[in-house]
């Protein structure tokens, strides 16, 4: 199984090989704002859950890019996917989205798996090897990071993780939050779409562009058939099938996607494993973000994009 991250100088071992990926620049040379940031394990609260402004999709999941196409598995546009970040951590890449003006979501694997506590948090980009001549972007050093409490880092359950800024990012075209999905917002058979600077084959080099990739999602049921007794498949994970187009590694953490009929995109998913990247009978499996609004709004703690 190949978690989908990549290291900077080759593939990080795990019991599933992680989509993370390894070998970029480690800062890019750009000026970081923030401090030193801290890992908070198995975090929960008794605070009542809010309802996020997010979730009622006010100012959220706007794109500039108003084209309707179907994407094949190639570059996207600048400013596409205002919501997509990069997560430099340590000597790895992981991709997240920006929730709220100073809250990330991304997989929690790209932490537990690599030991680091931090990120670089990159905003704005297009072109991660020229983020430091790019006036677009903004970069942030994160404060902390908080993981489910229940994430498993052998089955991958509840794999998914919340970096804190400590500041607020300012929305413009090439800066926006996305909406989060809600129960419904999608069933099996839907046309989702991820996107990533991962690699664009199994043991290639990451791609230096942010790219995009439609997706078909498949049932559980399916999902779990095909990878009979290899991993689990839970409620807690969606699974997508298109033969010769997935996430790989490079792309963990990053957002699955989907636009309603008002052209709003909500996320529906997180990048989270696979075996192999593209292969025709081996699913690529994403945490269900609907599953988790309660913990997110908790730990976020207010109602506010």
């Amino acid at each position: 199984m190949r978690l989908r991250a990549q290291t900077l100088s080759g593939t990080l071992w795990s019991p599933q090989v992680s989509r993370i990926a390894y070998g970029v620049p480690r800062d890019f040379g750009i000026k970081r704002r923030g401090h030193p940031s801290r890992l908070v394990w198995n975090v929960s609260s008794r605070r009542k859950s809010l309802r996020l402004s997010c979730l009622s999709r006010h100012n959220c999941g706007v794109s500039q890019v108003t084209v309707p196409r179907i994407v094949g598995g190639e570059e996207a546009t600048p400013g596409e996917y205002p919501w997509q970040v990069a997560l430099v951590i340590g000597s790895s890449i992981c991709g997240g989205t920006l929730i709220k003006t100073d809250w990330v979501l991304t997989a929690a694997h790209c932490f537990v798996l690599t030991g680091e506590s931090s990120a670089n948090v990159i905003f704005g980009a297009h072109d991660i090897t020229s983020v430091s001549t790019d006036p677009n972007v903004i970069a942030i050093a994160s404060s902390s990071v908080t993981t489910h409490p229940d994430y498993d880092d052998i089955s991958q359950n509840n794999d998914i993780a919340l970096v804190y800024l400590g500041q607020d990012v300012t929305f413009n075209n090439r800066i926006k939050p996305i909406c989060l999905s809600q129960a419904g917002d999608f069933v099996a058979g839907d046309k989702l779409v991820t996107t990533g600077w991962g690699v664009t084959e199994s043991g290639g080099e990451v791609s230096s562009k942010l790219r995009e990739v439609s997706l078909d999602a498949i049932s559980n049921s399916e999902c779990s058939s095909l990878y009979q007794n290899s991993f689990t498949i839970t409620s807690n994970m969606i699974c997508t099938l298109t033969p010769s187009k997935d996430a790989c590694q490079g792309d963990s953490g990053g957002p699955l996607i989907r636009q309603l009929q008002d052209g709003t995109w909500v996320q529906v998913g997180i990048v989270s494993f696979g075996l192999g990247c593209g292969e025709a009978t081996n699913p690529g499996v994403f945490a269900k973000v609907s599953n988790y609004i309660d913990w997110i709004t908790t730990t976020t703690g207010d109602a506010s994009c």
